[in-house]
C-alpha cells in the first residue's frame, strides 16, 4: 500500500449501490434466464466498470434481482452512471425493469 502525502487533503470517497429487479417474459427455463443475465452483466460491467451480481430470485425463471456497486470521488458521476445503466438495461430489456433503487454512501 502506498504512503499518503501528509500535506495532501484526504479524498472523499463515494460508493454507489444499485438494486434492480428484472422480469424476463421470454425466459422458459433457468438456463434461458442465466444466459440473458450473463449477457446483461457482461455488457454493463464492461461499459460502466462496475461490480455486478445476481442477489435474489435465483430459483425463478422469469425474475432476477441484481446488485451493482461503483466507487468514485464524485457523487454526481455515480448518479449519471446509474442513470446511464438504467437506460442501457431498458435498451437491452425494454419494459422489463420492475424496480430500480440507488443508494449512496459518502
Amino acid at each position: 500500500m502506498g504512503r499518503r502525502n501528509p500535506n495532501s487533503s484526504p479524498k472523499r470517497v463515494c460508493i454507489g449501490y444499485c438494486q434492480v429487479e428484472l422480469f424476463f417474459p421470454g425466459s422458459a427455463s433457468l438456463k434461458d434466464k442465466r444466459n440473458i443475465l450473463r449477457r446483461l452483466k457482461d455488457r454493463l460491467a464492461h461499459r460502466f466498470n462496475l461490480s455486478i451480481a445476481e442477489i435474489g430470485h435465483q430459483e425463478l425463471w422469469q425474475r432476477a434481482q441484481v446488485g451493482m456497486v461503483m466507487i468514485s470521488n464524485d457523487p454526481a458521476f455515480l448518479d449519471r452512471s446509474f442513470q446511464g445503466i438504467r437506460k442501457e438495461i431498458e435498451s437491452i430489456q425494454p419494459g422489463e425493469i420492475l424496480e430500480f433503487n440507488v443508494d449512496f454512501l459518502q
